[in-house]
């Protein structure tokens, strides 16, 4: 859901009116949540965390194929890359 800020947001407020009830003990909870919660659905993720989720997605995707240390060094990455798709950093 990270990746869709708009539907997150959505689930978000969706879960909170489902809970309306209870306003009065969840209301302070909401809206802590809410602030917690806003700059992931107001703001893109940066252009370099897109780029790795996509290769990392695309990786894990092959059928057959997973990620470890050989095969993510075959990919002949930079070393930085290589690290964020091993989980390192």
């Amino acid at each position: 859901m990270g990746e869709n800020p708009t539907e997150m947001h959505r689930h978000v407020i969706a879960t909170m009116l489902n809970h309306s009830q209870c306003y009065t003990i969840f209301g302070p909870v909401f809206y802590q949540i809410k602030q917690a919660m806003h700059p992931y659905w107001s703001q893109p993720r940066s252009l370099k965390y897109l780029c790795r989720s996509v290769i990392r997605n695309s990786i894990i995707n092959v059928p057959g194929r997973f990620i470890n240390e050989e095969n993510v060094s075959s990919l002949k990455l930079p070393p930085s890359l290589q690290s964020y798709l091993m989980l390192e950093c």
